[in-house]
């Protein structure tokens, strides 16, 4: 298949072609596409496959694929390879990109801290409907992450949640903390994935925030996570 029609398919129908293919050969094939389409193709490979494919990049083509990835998405691939591998391509990526996949490294994979996502999208409870709305404007990639946001204090602590569709409808002067609500239900960075799961399906849920000691809010798990 010629490159610029495979360039122009969907990430998954890429990742479907390249999982035919051998690391080596589809490493060359990631080498050439630009670094958002790479990424979002290589999120939708098995993870067997990921690694494999990672591994037998270029190390500078590899650290720029992965800092357009998720760092949930990077650290759980890099956790998959060699130590050594993994070290080389985290110290060729963006300074922040490589140091949010440390901190996701930092934790078990099979806890909360492991799962997240740890940029998420936050708002701030004394903020109006119209910086919130400015906020999310100025967000590189208004994804599927955005089925729920979380509402912080000043200090970073959780105090409540918020939909996109409340802030479409709200008065732009009111306030979040007037639309929140206040039984955001977090999970810990220890908790484990099993606990995490049931939380998500006992609640009816798509996201759960993750809190430190604190009440600071850490990071963000989905469903899809």
């Amino acid at each position: 298949m010629p490159f610029h029609r495979l360039q122009r398919m969907r990430p998954a129908d890429i990742a479907t072609v390249v999982s035919q293919m051998s690391p080596g050969e589809a490493a060359d094939l990631f080498e050439q596409m630009d670094e958002e389409t790479a990424a979002r193709a290589m999120a939708e490979l098995p993870d067997e496959h990921q690694a494999a494919v990672i591994a037998a990049m270029e190390p500078e083509e590899a650290a720029d694929v992965l800092q357009e990835m998720e760092p949930d998405e990077a650290a759980d691939l890099l956790g998959d390879i060699k130590d050594e591998q993994a070290e080389q391509i985290m110290q060729l990526m963006e300074p922040e990109a490589a140091e949010e996949v440390r901190t996701l490294l930092a934790y078990a994979e099979d806890t909360a801290g492991g799962l997240m996502n740890s940029l998420p999208v936050l708002l701030r409870a004394g903020d109006t409907v119209a910086d919130a709305v400015v906020r999310l404007r100025a967000l590189d990639d208004l994804d599927h992450e955005l089925h729920t946001l979380f509402v912080v204090d000043d200090d970073d602590r959780l105090v409540g949640s918020v939909t996109p569709v409340q802030l479409l409808v709200a008065d732009s002067n009111a306030r979040v903390m007037a639309l929140m609500r206040e039984d955001a239900e977090p999970v810990t960075l220890d908790t484990p994935d099993d606990d995490v799961a049931r939380a998500l399906v006992r609640d009816d849920l798509m996201a759960v925030p993750v809190i430190d000691a604190d009440r600071r809010v850490r990071g963000v798990v989905t469903v899809n996570d």
